[in-house]
């Protein structure tokens, strides 16, 4: 009876599907029990932790939660360290992803808005070596993209057999048509909720068949609370935007997010 109470209370939670909780800012250790509290009065109970350099990756298999909680993991080399990395990080990473609590990997991709385009070549081979480690373990693989949709889009056409997710969506809207004709998977967050942003005039109603929504806390942080730093309970902000945008009902929209989350890392509902 335990367990089935137990699904049944996780079909009904929001689900935050990027996060950073293995930062030091967070000092989750410290403040464990406060975070987890915070958590469960938003009934926010399933959680993706996201590596971003091996350090980060291996850090987040510390981050431990009660049974009444699901918590993921994805490890990969961020395109912000592809002048940086050495291959002996690259195997530490495809010996993280044997974990059998590792999820799948990521985030990985392209950046071309913090980097100069001459950086472009060392980030495709990053990127390339780690989509290949993807392809040998056959996991789930978590974007990260700025700028640079059209170099990822052409390089993942040759990577049909895996799933991919692009984690915090900020694309155009021929992008946007390319990855859900493609049925890829695509992250919302905060940005959703700013004043300024044009995803509200390019997202439909149909997308919501291949979208995630997500903090990237601590980045990203959603009205009303910009300014201050990001945390995963706030994930509740992008559901209502996102409910209000295409009125429905936050009961259904947290079953919609928690089955592509689901299909996107290929577990059964």
């Amino acid at each position: 009876m335990k367990v089935v109470r137990r699904v049944t209370q996780l079909a009904e939670t929001f689900l935050d599907s990027h996060l950073h909780l293995q930062m030091d800012e967070f000092e989750f250790e410290k403040k464990k029990e406060d975070y987890i509290s915070t958590l469960r009065e938003n009934d926010v109970r399933i959680l993706n932790i996201v590596g971003y350099d091996l350090e980060s990756s291996e850090k987040s298999f510390n981050i431990k939660f009660p049974d009444d909680f699901e918590v993921y993991h994805f490890v990969g080399i961020h395109p912000h360290y592809a002048l940086k990395y050495k291959n002996e990080e690259i195997l530490e990473i495809e010996k993280l992803l044997e974990r059998k609590d590792c999820t799948g990997l990521g985030e990985i991709g392209i950046d071309l808005f913090w980097h100069k385009s001459d950086e472009i070549e060392n980030q495709k081979e990053l990127f390339i070596k780690q989509l290949d480690i993807a392809r040998r373990k056959k996991k789930p693989v978590m974007l990260h993209v700025r700028n640079g949709y059209d170099e990822v889009l052409e390089i993942i056409e040759g990577y049909k057999d895996l799933v991919f997710e692009f984690h915090s969506f900020s694309g155009t809207k021929e992008q946007l048509e390319i990855i859900f004709s493609k049925k890829y998977f695509f992250g919302i967050n905060g940005i959703l909720t700013f004043k300024n942003n044009d995803l509200k005039e390019i997202l439909n109603k149909k997308h919501l068949a291949r979208m995630l929504i997500e903090t990237d806390s601590p980045y990203l942080t959603p009205v009303p609370f910009r300014g201050k730093r990001n945390t995963p309970e706030k994930v509740i902000y992008i559901y209502k935007r996102v409910s209000e945008l295409f009125g429905i009902d936050i009961k259904d929209l947290k079953r919609i997010i928690r089955e592509n989350f689901y299909e996107f890392i290929g577990k059964k509902s």
